[in-house]
């Protein structure tokens, strides 16, 4: 349910902001994770991790270059962020406990009867040409069904607080293969920002050895 609301929450609310902001107001879920480990999960942050959310977040901003104003669009990027936020925090809980191949195939095809239905109430228009269906066949598998069996695998044993870390290398890498395949250009802030992260990333990691020893 919760990887629904973010999956149909973000879909939408791109068409009403900018991708900036999109980008930035959705990697906030890293501030809602460590309040909704320890309610559900009674997980708690070490000071590396701490430090790592700091550094993360000023990281995002600068990134995304900086976002202005409040709109619709920006409000359901933040249903997104709590949906996402929510969703970890629920993996690390429910994979310890439930084989990772059964929580996938309830988890998408909750996914797939919830979207369908939205689909329908809201007469959302289908036109599918050649681009957009391997588009979707690539989000739907690799995007989706690869990296969440992955992360239903391998994320109870490192906990809900390092994998939101690690997860902010991703804006990095969208960064990085915008320029490669877009020719987009970094301004000095970006690249400031994408210092920043990965210097979070590296801090939230250096106590590592003692939670897989945990």
């Amino acid at each position: 349910m919760v990887l629904s609301i973010g999956y149909i929450t973000q879909i939408v609310g791109i068409k009403f902001t900018t991708a900036t902001k999109a980008g930035f107001i959705t990697s906030q879920y890293i501030i809602l994770i460590p309040l909704f480990a320890y309610i559900i999960d009674r997980e708690k942050i070490n000071k590396y991790q701490g430090a790592g959310f700091v550094f993360s977040i000023i990281g995002s901003y600068f990134l995304s270059g900086g976002i202005y104003g409040f709109n619709f669009g920006d409000l359901l990027m933040l249903i997104c962020a709590i949906s996402f936020a929510l969703h970890i925090v629920l993996i690390t809980k429910f994979s310890k406990k439930i084989n990772e191949k059964d929580l996938l195939t309830y988890q998408f095809l909750t996914v797939t009867i919830i979207s369908f239905l939205t689909s329908i109430i809201f007469k959302v228009p289908m036109n599918i040409n050649i681009f957009s269906f391997i588009t979707i066949v690539y989000s739907a598998f690799i995007g989706s069904i690869v990296v969440i069996y992955l992360q239903l695998k391998h994320q109870k044993n490192i906990g809900s607080n390092l994998t939101a870390i690690l997860f902010l290398a991703q804006p990095i890498f969208s960064a990085i293969l915008s320029l490669l395949l877009l020719n987009e250009t970094f301004t000095t802030k970006q690249i400031f920002g994408a210092i920043i992260l990965l210097f979070g990333i590296v801090v939230a990691n250096l106590n590592k050895k003692n939670i897989f020893q945990n």
